[in-house]
């Protein structure tokens, strides 16, 4: 049995999510990466909660969207709020459109 994952502050997922999209949508300049590379070094959260969306995004990066909404839909409230799964649906299906 797996444990579950420890909880992350909300703002803490909501940047990480807003990250993915900046770096996977647009082509990142020095000082975005720079940025990025210091919001990762922030603290052990940004680093698990970049984890936890590169790993959402191999796993989902094949899924028709519909697919992806529903078994993001099946996630514990408590983990994701609605507007957070919106937000990844839109980078898995850019994800998912890229490869």
């Amino acid at each position: 049995m797996t444990q579950p994952l420890p909880d992350l502050p909300s703002e803490v997922i909501d940047d990480a999510i807003n990250w993915s999209i900046k770096l996977s949508f647009n082509d990142p300049d020095v000082s975005t990466q720079k940025a990025f590379e210091r919001w990762l070094d922030g603290c052990a959260d940004h680093v698990e909660a970049w984890s936890r969306i590169q790993s959402l995004s191999g796993q989902f990066a094949g899924l028709p969207k519909v697919a992806a909404l529903e078994t993001l839909n099946k996630l514990p409230e408590a983990r994701l709020q609605r507007r957070q799964l919106i937000q990844l649906l839109t980078v898995f299906a850019g994800v998912g459109a890229t490869t």
